[in-house]
């Protein structure tokens, strides 16, 4: 249906029965103008952002090598820090593409799009990298943090992708729905979309990457533990890590004998995000 006084184009399940069927502003067509009340009824609506991909693009980024903290030593079982190196380096220039300002853009590692402090290096002690993607100055840039285990976490190339979106256009033209038969291309709502521009695509088939539709990370006794969509997890803190609990005589150098405590790592019951499977066209 289309509303020729908003521009409005939308195809919809009708969320009730009742009110006008040719009246655009009627009940049972809430969805055409009211999306924001009615996206559980929507099947395509032109005011979505449908992310036409501008560009699109991979790159290495080298975390460097992060010393471990040794071997256990005497009562303690594990070994493990916090805030170990940081490491910050340009995915992509997005000043390159002429836009007069920094468009949305996005980084996919493993097969996902980042998540902030999304472990993209990690050993079984507890290394890792955290890698976080974010906008400044006109760049796509990865910022990461360092965790640290008992041995050491090797220099590792990640290929990270990037894709740069552009923002939807404004209306142009008279036509609401126009079909071009040289370009074999529909467009509708006065050119806010047309089907020969290369959008994201929902398509759980070939190469898909996963967005997160929920939480990725979860704290539980400390420590935390983080998902991907395709349901990797990563728990830093080792289960050997323990609280060390001294006991006997504190004066001089003998105290007694020692304990541990209860395990440091994490013991919660969160669990992976559900995931939207989409690619670059």
């Amino acid at each position: 249906m289309n509303d020729p006084d908003t521009n409005a184009f939308a195809v919809f399940d009708e969320p009730v029965l009742a009110g006008d069927p040719f009246d655009p502003n009627s009940t049972r067509n809430a969805p055409l103008n009211d999306l924001a009340h009615n996206l559980a009824a929507t099947r395509f609506n032109v005011d979505l952002d449908y992310l036409e991909v501008l560009s699109s693009g991979t790159k290495t980024i080298t975390h460097p090598a992060v010393a471990g903290l040794g071997a256990a030593v005497a009562m303690f079982a594990a070994k493990y820090a916090t805030n170990a190196s940081s490491d910050d380096q340009q995915l992509v220039d997005l000043t390159a593409f002429g836009l007069g300002e920094a468009p949305f853009a996005i980084a996919i590692a493993l097969g996902v799009a980042t998540s902030p402090g999304m472990p993209v290096v990690t050993n079984t002690d507890g290394g890792a990298w955290y890698a976080t993607a974010y906008s400044r100055s006109g760049e796509l840039r990865v910022g990461a943090k360092a965790t640290i285990g008992a041995s050491n976490l090797a220099a590792t190339g990640m290929t990270y992708g990037w894709l740069v979106f552009k923002a939807p256009p404004a209306t142009s033209g008279a036509l609401l729905l126009d079909w071009d038969p040289a370009a074999g291309a529909l467009t509708l709502a006065k050119g806010k979309w047309r089907s020969d521009r290369q959008y994201l695509l929902v398509a759980p088939d070939g190469s898909p990457f996963g967005f997160a539709m929920g939480r990725t990370i979860d704290l539980n006794n400390g420590a935390p533990k983080s998902w991907r969509p395709d349901g990797t997890s990563y728990a830093p803190v080792p289960s050997t890590l323990k609280s060390f609990l001294p006991f006997g005589t504190y004066g001089g150098s003998d105290l007694g004998g020692e304990t541990t405590g209860a395990a440091m790592s994490y013991g919660g019951s969160g669990s992976a995000p559900t995931a939207v499977l989409v690619q670059a066209p």
